[in-house]
């Protein structure tokens, strides 16, 4: 197994300490599967190069988005002995496009004449996904009294909502 300089650049793990992982586990959990699905066929040799985007785990606990490109190499007996490829960084794209869908989400549930809950819902959970990880509130400001009310916080444990009810 061989990775070069640029898989710590792009994950933050070091190549000595990654030769001998399963690449598994450097998917995102709920990728996975899907991965192994795209990298199965290549294996079997049912096809002789495989392309698919996945999310990839960084030392610091966050995802990159990234496009892999893989062949199969194999021995002089002609048999499967590895990999080869390369893994490029979609993140930036990949964030500007899911950015755009959940605009476009959201101008949509208020142009439908959505629940202001809903709609602060939406928001928060829009901002959750893109910041993670994290837990997001959206409090709104009572002008007459100066008080700030909690208006959304779906992933807040109840106990904490309550106690943030009015600031």
């Amino acid at each position: 197994v061989l990775l070069n300089p640029a898989w710590q650049e792009l994950t933050g793990f070091g190549v000595g300490e990654s030769i001998g992982t399963p690449f598994l586990d450097y998917v995102h959990p709920d990728d996975r599967a899907r991965n192994a699905r795209e990298f199965e066929p290549l294996i079997a040799r049912r096809r002789t190069s495989s392309r698919y985007e996945v999310r990839y785990l960084t030392r610091d606990g966050a995802f990159r988005w990234v496009e892999v490109q893989a062949r199969l190499t194999l021995d002089e007996r002609g048999e499967p002995s590895g990999t080869t490829g390369t893994l490029t960084d979609q993140t930036e794209r990949k964030r500007a496009e899911l950015l755009s869908i959940g605009q476009s989400r959201l101008l949509e549930e208020i142009a439908s004449g959505a629940a202001l809950g809903r709609v602060l819902d939406g928001i928060v959970r829009f901002a959750e996904e893109h910041a993670t990880p994290s837990i997001a509130t959206l409090m709104l400001l009572r002008p007459e009294t100066g008080d700030l009310t909690l208006a959304s916080a779906p992933r807040l444990p109840e106990t904490v909502r309550q106690a943030l009810g009015v600031v």
